[in-house]
């Protein structure tokens, strides 16, 4: 009767520890199909982390760019204010050339008073051309 007994324990015991071992299995597989989601997600993480760090630095090359562009060109964005420094030898240079280009002007006018119509025209003309060339 004991061997019976004993022959009942082992089956029940058998039984039991299948269903745990069946259930460690299936938790096991989920958590193995959890962990490799997770690494695929952040391999996508990643990769979007790298594409969006390319695409700010894109944008602050570009930023300067544009920057340096405005101050060569001399251009501004709306609401924006300029100032320009410009240096005092830049300054006293173009004074002198306000100076000169004063004088002819007063020797142009002079000279201009005692022109014909057409001679007038014809110098107004050649000034336009050598302001536009300048």
């Amino acid at each position: 009767m004991s061997k019976y007994l004993l022959i009942i324990a082992l089956i029940l015991a058998s039984v039991f520890f299948g269903f745990k071992i069946k259930e460690n299995y299936a938790l096991h597989q989920y958590l193995k199909a959890e962990v490799q989601e997770l690494e695929t997600r952040k391999q996508n993480i990643l990769k979007e982390k790298e594409s969006l760090e390319q695409n700010l630095k894109a944008e602050e090359r570009d930023k300067s760019l544009e920057r340096e562009a405005r101050l060569m060109l001399g251009l501004k964005k709306e609401g924006e204010k300029v100032i320009l420094v410009i240096p005092p030898e830049e300054i006293q240079g173009q004074n002198q050339n306000l100076t000169q280009n004063n004088k002819l002007n007063q020797n142009n006018q002079e000279a201009n008073q005692s022109l014909s119509f057409f001679q007038k025209i014809w110098l107004n003309l050649l000034e336009l051309v050598n302001k536009i060339k300048e």
